[in-house]
């Protein structure tokens, strides 16, 4: 690329965002406003964008910080510098709404205890012996499932509610088919 090309490329300007009733002619007199130019207007697969060439630098810039977000026949045109610009990464600030890490690179909506716990699940699952999301007694780790069968029934450490129905169910097998109760 000769140093001409490459200074007449640091002008170029894209043009996205062009609503079906613009026409060619319509980019081309909101752009020569801002200076001497080049319209080359495209349409692929219903897209239509342009390509915005400058004589300088300065009439490039002005068109783009004026029209910029502009609404031409109902969509707001987007301006930016194009890749053979050289300046193409201009386009691309910042978002100061999203936490950045030391590189410069999004974490999303994460802060940091939100990561912490993510890795400990990842961890846990990791460590998991089973991947089975099973609830069944035997995988359960409270001391009422942990107590042996061989256990004598009438423990001391049997809880309220099974000593309630314990009684009951010793009544109903003392009681005969006839309804009357054994001794």
């Amino acid at each position: 690329m000769s140093r001409q090309q490459f200074r007449n490329a640091r002008m170029s300007l894209f043009v996205g965002n062009i609503s079906r009733l613009v026409e060619q002619k319509d980019i081309e007199r909101e752009f020569k406003v801002y200076g001497d130019c080049t319209v080359d207007f495209r349409v692929k697969n219903n897209d239509r964008y342009a390509f915005i060439q400058y004589k300088s630098e300065q009439e490039a810039e002005a068109a783009k910080n004026a029209l910029h977000q502009r609404d031409l026949q109902g969509l707001r045109i987007n301006v930016e510098w194009s890749k053979k610009s050289g300046r193409y990464d201009e386009n691309r600030e910042p978002r100061r709404d999203r936490p950045r890490d030391d590189r410069g690179q999004s974490r999303g909506n994460y802060d940091r205890f939100e990561r912490e716990r993510e890795k400990e699940k990842k961890q846990r699952r990791r460590n998991s012996k089973s991947r089975s999301r099973s609830r069944s007694p035997k995988n359960r780790s409270s001391p009422q499932y942990r107590v042996s069968r061989s256990q004598s029934i009438d423990s001391e450490n049997e809880p309220p509610r099974d000593k309630i129905l314990r009684k009951k169910l010793k009544e109903m097998m003392r009681k005969t088919d006839n309804g009357e109760y054994k001794d």
